[in-house]
């Protein structure tokens, strides 16, 4: 899919917040309904086909699997809504569930929700297991970590 540059907005800043591993899973979602938002404003002014909707719909399915059969509706207001604020974009990252579904799982590495935490020692690298308590002093691999989390950390390893 073709990208469009775009300006700017201020509201936004100029830094990638991936700057380190255990902000790379939030930059990914941030990522994903940001383009969501500019493909669907594209696509409105005729400069996008009719495929990329179907395009950042799986993409949003992958970053927000806790919406499981919620994902269209849920997706919908970022496709087809108006240009959305940085505030927004945090609070739905935070609380894809809505306002007040805090309690459901959490990675301990990232903070966002999850319906799978992997457990335990099994699995993890040596390497990816240091990088994490590098990043995250007190944490044990009995804690968990979200699939996204230990991707990226094998990613950077």
């Amino acid at each position: 899919m073709a990208k469009v540059a775009l300006p700017l907005y201020p509201q936004l800043g100029t830094q990638h917040p991936a700057a380190r591993p255990q902000h790379a899973a939030r930059a990914l979602k941030y990522r994903v309904l940001w383009d969501a938002s500019i493909d669907g404003r594209l696509c409105r002014e005729g400069l996008l086909g009719t495929r990329a909707r179907a395009v950042r719909l799986l993409e949003w399915a992958r970053a927000f699997p806790m919406l499981r059969e919620e994902t269209p509706a849920a997706f919908a207001p970022w496709f087809d809504g108006p240009r959305p604020t940085h505030a927004a974009i945090v609070a739905f990252i935070q609380e894809p569930l809505g306002p007040g579904t805090a309690d459901e799982a959490r990675c301990p590495l990232c903070r966002l929700p999850t319906c799978v935490l992997e457990r335990g020692p099994a699995g993890l690298d040596r390497d990816v297991r240091r990088a994490i308590e590098r990043d995250h002093p007190g944490w044990r691999p009995e804690q968990g970590r979200c699939a996204r989390c230990a991707e990226v950390y094998e990613a950077f390893q």
